[in-house]
Parts: C-alpha cells; sequence; structure tokens
C-alpha cells in the first residue's frame, strides 16, 4: 500500500503563503464592504456642505492636540514598562499606541485595541504575561486620573444629585472602589 508523501518545507511555505494571501484578500473585502455601507447610509451632498462650512485651523488644532494627548499617553505606558522590565524604544511604543488607538476606534468595543497593544508588544518582547500587565496598568493609572479629576471637580462644582446620591458622594464611591480593588488585586 502506497502512502502520502511527507510535506516539505516548501509545501509549508506554500501553505503560509496561500494562507496570508486569503487573510489579506477576506481584509480587503471586508473594509471595502464598510465602505461601500459608509457611502450608501450618508448624504454626500450634506456631508460635502458641511465640510465646506468647516474653520481649518480647528480641525489642525484639534488634531493637533489629540497627537500630543497620544504621545503623552505613550510616554505614560513606556514608563510602565520598566517595572515589568520590557525594554523596548519610546518611538516603537508611540507605533503601538496608535495602532492601538486606532482599533478602539473602529473596533466596536472599548478594549479592543487594548487588546491590539498587548499583541504587537507580546511580538516585539515576547513576553505575553508583563505586555499585557504593562497595558492593564497604563489603563489603571489613566483611569486613576480619571477618577481623581472627578473627585476633585465635584468637589467643587455646585451640587447635583445623581439619584438619591450627590455627584462627590459617587465620586467618593467610585474612587474607594477603585483604591480597595486595586489593594485586592494586588
Amino acid at each position: 500500500m502506497l502512502s502520502a508523501p511527507e510535506p516539505t518545507a516548501q509545501d509549508s511555505i506554500g501553505s503560509a503563503q496561500r494562507t496570508g494571501v486569503v487573510s489579506t484578500l477576506v481584509k480587503i473585502a471586508v473594509t471595502a464592504a464598510l465602505y461601500a455601507l459608509v457611502a450608501y447610509r450618508v448624504d454626500v451632498g450634506v456631508l460635502w456642505a458641511r465640510l465646506r462650512t468647516v474653520q481649518i485651523g480647528w480641525v489642525v488644532l484639534g488634531v493637533a492636540v489629540y497627537v500630543a494627548g497620544q504621545w503623552l499617553s505613550a510616554c505614560k505606558w513606556w514608563l510602565l514598562l520598566r517595572p515589568v522590565k520590557l525594554a523596548v524604544p519610546y518611538l516603537r511604543i508611540v507605533g503601538f499606541y496608535f495602532i492601538g488607538m486606532f482599533f478602539n476606534i473602529f473596533l466596536p468595543t472599548i478594549v479592543g485595541g487594548d487588546a491590539v497593544k498587548a499583541i504587537v508588544l507580546t511580538r516585539e518582547t515576547g513576553a505575553l504575561a508583563r505586555s499585557t500587565m504593562s497595558v492593564f496598568m497604563e489603563r489603571n493609572v489613566g483611569l486613576f486620573a480619571l477618577l481623581t479629576i472627578a473627585t476633585v471637580a465635584a468637589a467643587f462644582a455646585p451640587p447635583v444629585h445623581v439619584m438619591p446620591v450627590s455627584l462627590l458622594t459617587l465620586s467618593l464611591l467610585l474612587f474607594a472602589g477603585f483604591v480597595v480593588a486595586n489593594v485586592v488585586i494586588t
């Protein structure tokens, strides 16, 4: 009885190339379908009329502030790589951060970009657990900053009630819950 020949290295390379081509074609098809859906649903005349009234200076300022904020956030993440002993150049981290932000904007979740950041950092370093931890801590530090700002703002704001609780009380409760959760995690 004849047996099938053993696959060669050349067969594996050919299979990987075919898989890569199919994957790329699927991505292009999905992207084209999404663009077609947007083009179908948007009244191009109304969109063009709105775009003609835009003051370009404000758009440039908005983009500049956004980009500066992303660079600062990437710096925060880069600093958080030190405790987990991951040495990656800052500009690589900036690139990873922008990739993550792209996916945060276009994936239907708010953590999809974080998963992508963890994946690309893992590919760079080979350290899955430490890469994931650095992304988690970067998000955690951001949440700490947000809760701090909210609590300080609620302390100085006119009294506002959310349900039967004041906004300040709610902010303090959320902040306390955050601190407790971080103590429990460590």
